[in-house]
């Protein structure tokens, strides 16, 4: 579907506006270049924090996007329901799971719909994601 003005926030608008919905795309700056990728946030599957930076799965082809962008300012602006962080260095959309395999107490791998990459979580990610499911977060 195509986007309106409305629907695209870049990186300064979306940091100070509220929740965004899963339909809107949000623009930010990408790593590498001087540029800005724009995302829908539906098609987040999870985020990690790598400083200033942010490692972003997105649905379909497996592709993993680096931006320029904390993920603290990720979290201010994507929605409580569908996202929850697991730890202190990943956002989770919890729609987008498809099976969690605990593989071991230092290691869970977390698959995702439509080929995403997958997320390998150590051990205190991991137990938070585990009382997120289990209602008791």
């Amino acid at each position: 579907s195509p986007l309106t003005d409305n629907d695209e926030l870049d990186a300064d608008q979306a940091s100070s506006a509220t929740a965004l919905g899963l339909d809107d795309a949000v623009s930010a700056p990408l790593a590498d270049t001087p540029t800005s990728g724009l995302v829908t946030v539906g098609d987040i599957c999870w985020i990690e924090s790598l400083r200033n930076f942010t490692r972003v799965a997105l649905k379909g082809p497996p592709r993993l996007v680096l931006f320029r962008r904390r993920l603290s300012e990720w979290d201010k602006v994507l929605l409580d329901g569908p996202f929850a962080r697991v730890g202190r260095s990943y956002l989770v959309q919890f729609v987008m799971m498809e099976q969690i395999e605990w593989k071991s107490r230092e290691q869970t791998l977390v698959t995702f719909v439509e080929g995403a990459e997958p997320l390998t979580l150590g051990r205190l990610p991991a137990t938070r994601l585990r009382e997120i499911l289990s209602g008791e977060a």
